[in-house]
């Protein structure tokens, strides 16, 4: 009574030995070409694809020619990978999602969701500035479903932004610069400004305590690495 398919529960495969004249003796099977065992009620617990050879022998030693039968059974789900690379990214990118079902009955589909919007396939595109959340799995072909992955898509196409608190005209006194930067999505990593064609610094109070008519020059950058405007 060997079922056909892949099977996704452990399941007994029944031998029915029959004999009208002596009688039967004894009945030997083997699985997948392991030593011979006696009976006639086969379990198949294990995953895979499995070959079984089975004979009987009566009472006066007549021996039946082997039956090869082929069973298969998938107990073990599927198992998903993604390639992301962690943190903030700069420019749109894609998830490659690889599923695989050893020694199983193989993938029937892969689904994934981007922010809660549902879709199937391997392949993920992230062109939308925000942190995403991508959740996915994979079933096999014996409807056997993987536990879900959730894993984040961080990308900022927006640039940083910089302003400062300069107030016209001359000063009489030395006086402070603050510069504030803001970035909304990956956050800012440094600002940078220079003074009269100086050496590059990195802060936001841009001290300015000599005589003169100075140049300065600010920018910021964000955590994914983009660039703001320079003033």
């Amino acid at each position: 009574n060997a079922p056909s398919g892949w099977q996704s529960s452990v399941f007994n495969v029944t031998l029915t030995p029959v004999d009208t004249g002596s009688g039967v003796a004894y009945t030997n099977y083997s699985i997948d070409g392991g030593s011979n065992q006696t009976g006639t009620n086969i379990v198949i617990n294990t995953t895979g694809n499995h070959t079984i050879v089975y004979y009987s022998v009566d009472n006066v030693s007549n021996v039946e020619s082997p039956i090869t039968v082929y069973v298969a059974l998938d107990i073990s789900a599927p198992n998903t990978t993604d390639n992301l690379s962690g943190g903030w990214h700069s420019s749109a990118f894609n998830i490659t999602l690889t599923p695989v079902d050893i020694n199983g009955s193989g993938i029937a589909y892969t689904n994934y969701s981007v922010d809660g919007v549902n879709q199937s396939g391997t392949n993920i595109v992230i062109n939308t500035t925000g942190n995403h959340t991508v959740v996915y799995y994979s079933v096999d072909n014996t409807s056997t479903v993987e536990s879900v992955h959730t894993i984040y898509a961080a990308l900022d196409l927006v640039l940083p932004n910089t302003t400062d608190n300069l107030s016209g005209g001359w000063h009489l006194s030395a006086f402070n610069i603050t510069l504030t930067p803001v970035d909304a999505d990956s956050g800012i990593a440094y600002t940078n400004y220079t003074v009269d064609g100086g050496s590059v610094q990195a802060g936001t109070t841009v001290a300015i305590s000599t005589t003169g008519n100075h140049t300065v020059v600010y920018y910021s950058v964000d955590n994914a690495g983009n660039i703001g405007s320079i003033n």
